[in-house]
């Protein structure tokens, strides 16, 4: 007797389109920094990167989404226009280092299949993703700015972030699920 399996559709991207799709989020990456809000007390503004950089991992996987990052990297460092140029001995040079690690790891976290089942776990996984844009970011930040005090470094260049970082994930990953059902994602 043969195993009947119902197949649901699904659309897989070849490595043209993975490509271009990294292009796509990588100059998406750099759009969103124009976006900011300033913080008084912090050299490090309030973008919508994050949101990109989460999205890149989970709808390119682990490889393609950190190239998205390297090309945001790459472009910005040629004066592509994003938020006046980039450079990475900034006080922000650190926070997109950690772009590239957490574009990554998104990538790897999205093809496990606890994110199809829990929305909430999957946010929480990618939540903790985030701070590895937070680890690099403080370190940089801590040696352009000479503080040494991880308090305050801490209260300079995490907590501000962490309420928009996690209402970002929520809602990248409740796209990401809701894709995920319509599309086969491969890694």
């Amino acid at each position: 007797m043969r195993n009947i399996v119902a197949l649901k559709p699904s659309l897989t991207a070849s490595r043209l389109q993975k490509l271009s799709l990294s292009l796509a989020f990588g100059i998406i990456t750099g759009l969103s920094s124009r976006f900011i809000i300033t913080l008084p007390f912090s050299p490090v503004p309030i973008t919508l990167q994050t949101f990109f950089v989460i999205g890149a991992g989970l709808f390119l996987g682990s490889y393609f989404g950190a190239l998205s990052q390297m090309i945001f990297i790459v472009l910005g460092l040629t004066g592509a226009g994003f938020a006046g140029g980039l450079t990475l001995l900034s006080p922000t040079g650190g926070y997109i280092i950690g772009f590239l690690l957490t574009a990554f790891i998104a990538g790897g976290l999205s093809r496990l299949n606890i994110s199809e089942s829990s929305l909430t776990l999957s946010a929480l996984l990618f939540t903790a993703a985030i701070f590895l844009i937070y680890i690099p970011g403080i370190v940089q930040l801590g040696l352009v700015t000479g503080i040494r005090d991880i308090q305050i470094l801490f209260n300079m260049g995490v907590m501000p972030f962490i309420p928009g970082d996690i209402m970002k994930v929520v809602l990248i990953s409740f796209i990401f699920n809701a894709f995920r059902k319509l599309v086969d994602i491969d890694s």
